[in-house]
């Protein structure tokens, strides 16, 4: 009896050390799947800032200071360009519109020696066919005229753009400089 009573007695010893194993084993496992979840959660986000440090390692091969300096630089060499296309472009306008006004007191000139040269021949009273030759060239110089003053007006309208533009442009660089050197 005493090797069954030895084994009756092992063997609550067996089952309460299964037991607390197991509970251990739970626990591990409990713990385990919090790690897991832990883990997951914290490293889902991983490869966007991978690409983040990518992305800033590329952009730190040329420092802000370089771009800055990069950016007077050529503000600094366009800049007097512009100017100089700005004043080229006003004269150019000046001259268009001197021209504009001497075409105007041309065509006006002429429309007043047709009138004259009209009244003339009525009171000579040349014949018919003279006059409507004569009103036939004052209508091909007239439409000629007209055409290059349109050519003249669209040109000066495409020069007043440029410049309007050009002169944005300048302002814009103006501002931005002007920024740059606050920050700086």
């Amino acid at each position: 009896m005493s090797s069954n009573n030895q084994q009756t007695i092992l063997f609550p010893d067996i089952l309460s050390s299964l037991k607390k194993s197991g509970r251990s084993l739970e626990k591990c496992n409990a713990n385990l799947s919090f790690c897991s979840h832990t883990l997951n959660l914290h490293t889902r986000e991983v490869p966007r800032i991978n690409q983040a440090l990518k992305n800033s390692q590329f952009f730190e091969l040329v420092s802000v200071s370089e771009i800055r300096a990069a950016q007077y630089q050529l503000t600094s060499e366009l800049e007097p360009q512009i100017k100089e296309l700005v004043r080229m472009t006003e004269n150019g306008l000046v001259k268009l519109q001197k021209r504009e006004q001497m075409l105007r007191v041309n065509i006006s000139k002429r429309k007043r020696l047709m009138m004259d040269d009209d009244e003339d021949l009525n009171e000579e009273q040349q014949p018919q066919e003279e006059a409507e030759e004569e009103e036939e060239q004052y209508s091909e110089n007239q439409a000629t005229i007209d055409r290059k003053l349109e050519q003249q007006e669209t040109l000066l309208q495409r020069l007043r753009s440029q410049k309007n533009s050009l002169l944005k442009e300048l302002e814009r660089l103006d501002l931005e400089l002007s920024r740059k050197s606050g920050r700086t």
